[in-house]
């Protein structure tokens, strides 16, 4: 809910500035995890409230894949991940 207002799934993410956002499978985030060497606790935070990560239906301790591209060049992706916290 933003502003009293509810978005449905597709207004959530159909505005042009909305990234893609994705929960990554178990294998995938351990994967990551061990890829990096880091624990759970060093990825950059998003809380469960976010509009995007409800919308989702992301748990605590989920990591959300966000792909942004360029807005220069719209050919260009940049990857980031969040670890979803209360």
């Amino acid at each position: 809910m933003v502003s009293g207002v509810a978005l449905t799934k597709a207004e959530s993410f159909s505005h042009e500035f909305v990234p893609r956002h994705e929960i990554l499978p178990k294998k995938e985030k351990e994967a990551l995890l061990a890829t990096l060497n880091v624990s759970l606790q060093l990825i950059p935070r998003i809380h469960k409230t976010d509009p995007a990560i409800a919308t989702l239906g992301a748990e605590i301790g989920d990591i959300i894949k966000i792909t942004r591209h360029d807005a220069k060049a719209d050919t260009i992706e940049y990857t980031y991940y969040r670890a979803v916290v209360k």
